[in-house]
């Protein structure tokens, strides 16, 4: 069983990246599955076409795991971001490309012996979350104490920013996981889909876990490399941001994954540390990617050197001595 997680949790990697984040990725166990498990998946993607969906998500299983392996799955299930059963799940755990096991729980109206859960989180678009959450707060401070969700699609279109159907309500969804506001919820089905039907009733303008968030993406940002694909002859290896910590005299750490997309259990880790000066004064490409990290880090991988740990002023003064 070790085995299968390991490999789920890297297709639900490559998948993220490729096609987009996942709201639930798991493996249950029904009460009478006899050792047949069912591969739940939720994400946006998913409904924008149902089959091409199930179509590359099966693919991509037949590709990864044994016979044996795929002997144990008995079916895919994609379902809706938006299920309440979906949103039940994440109400009792969040977690993120990390295998969790829950026991003897109910879910999808089913008793569940075993659930391994990869990934479990409300996902939203990081630039739209900040384009609503300064339209909200700003309503807030001039006194308002019920915004109405579609009052803020509106002052959005006013300032010409596009928000494509259901985008909102995630991002709604987002800031009520991270308890920022609170809301009361209408039944008005045009008004859930285009922006969440809802009335914000609290918000906290310095919500600490948003800003937090916020800090952790932007470290990640200013990095470039998140998401990028080093292509080695029959190898692509997808370079991955597990974390960054920040140091004293402005030391950033940065916690980095490599899968290899043609052979997912090949995988590297290597532990980045440069200052922020650096980042901020190294020569970027045309995708502002910093060139001579990203040519340190393609030779790294091809001559496959026995690091694990770097420091890379250290490393481009030894170069230049």
């Amino acid at each position: 069983m070790r085995k299968l997680l390991e490999k789920l949790t890297k297709l639900e990697l490559i998948l993220a990246h490729q096609k987009g984040p996942f709201d639930l990725f798991a493996l249950f166990l029904r009460e009478d599955g006899f050792d047949k498990w069912d591969l739940v998946a939720s994400a946006a993607w998913v409904e924008k076409d149902y089959d091409d969906a199930l179509d590359c998500v099966t693919r991509k299983l037949n590709s990864l795991l044994t016979t044996q392996e795929l002997l144990k799955i008995s079916k895919v299930v994609l379902i809706d971001e938006f299920d309440e059963r979906v949103k039940n799940i994440q109400k009792a755990i969040t977690v993120e490309h990390k295998p969790t096991e829950l026991r003897e729980n109910n879910f999808f109206g089913l008793r569940i012996e075993l659930a391994y859960v990869i990934t479990s989180k409300v996902q939203a678009d990081r630039f739209l979350v900040i384009q609503v959450w300064e339209v909200l707060t700003e309503m807030w401070r001039n006194g308002e104490r019920a915004v109405y969700s579609g009052d803020v699609l509106k002052a959005l279109r006013k300032k010409n920013e596009r928000v494509p159907v259901g985008a909102m309500r995630r991002a709604f969804e987002f800031l009520m996981t991270l308890r920022c506001i609170r809301a009361a919820r209408f039944v008005d089905r045009d008004g859930i889909k285009e922006h969440g039907a809802m009335t914000i009733t609290s918000v906290i303008p310095h919500c600490s876990q948003l800003e937090t968030y916020f800090a952790t993406q932007d470290r990640i940002d200013l990095l470039g490399l998140n998401g990028e694909v080093f292509h080695l002859g029959h190898e692509k290896w997808l370079l991955l941001v597990d974390d960054v910590v920040e140091h004293q005299a402005n030391q950033l750490t940065y916690h980095l994954h490599f899968i290899n997309e043609n052979a997912p259990l090949q995988e590297r880790k290597l532990d980045l540390t440069i200052s922020s000066e650096t980042l901020a004064t190294e020569k970027k490409d045309r995708q502002k990617r910093p060139e001579r990290l990203r040519e340190w880090m393609f030779g790294w991988l091809f001559e496959k050197r026995p690091i694990h740990a770097l420091n890379f002023d250290e490393e481009m003064v030894f170069e230049h001595a």
